[in-house]
């Protein structure tokens, strides 16, 4: 049970974090320090459910991860 409220969790941070990142990138006047930190915080919350499995580097994960981020960007 516990583990499918840590995945809600963590799909809700995403989801979050995804809207704040979106709506920063519309703003003109954004602050690029919140929004690097917001980029940050996305790739750290997608890691953290994609961990790697058995025989998934860590380079595949980060190119899971930058993949999401590029998307979002």
């Amino acid at each position: 049970m516990e583990d499918g409220v840590q995945r809600f969790v963590h799909n809700e941070n995403i989801a979050l974090y995804r809207r704040l990142i979106a709506e920063s990138e519309g703003d003109p006047s954004r602050d690029e320090a919140r929004h690097k930190m917001l980029l940050r915080l996305l790739g750290e919350e997608i890691a953290k459910v994609n961990k790697p499995s058995n025989g998934q580097t860590l380079a595949q994960l980060l190119s899971t991860v930058l993949t999401f981020a590029t998307v979002v960007a």
